[in-house]
């Protein structure tokens, strides 16, 4: 079996998962609901000032 197929064999069959990798292995696979997202500092920066919060760097 390739890599392909593995990776295939355990993702879920329909929506968004992270997929954990150490040393080139998959270790975990985490499905996510419709509801959640994935964010950089930079996307949560964004959200909190327009939700009205101060954000500032140190």
């Amino acid at each position: 079996m390739d890599v392909k197929q593995d990776v295939a064999h355990i993702l879920p069959e329909n929506g968004r998962a992270l997929v954990y990798m150490t040393h080139g292995a998959i270790t975990a696979v985490l499905p996510l609901k419709e509801s959640q997202i994935v964010a950089d500092t930079e996307l949560m920066i964004v959200l909190l000032r327009r939700m009205g919060y101060d954000v500032r760097r140190k």
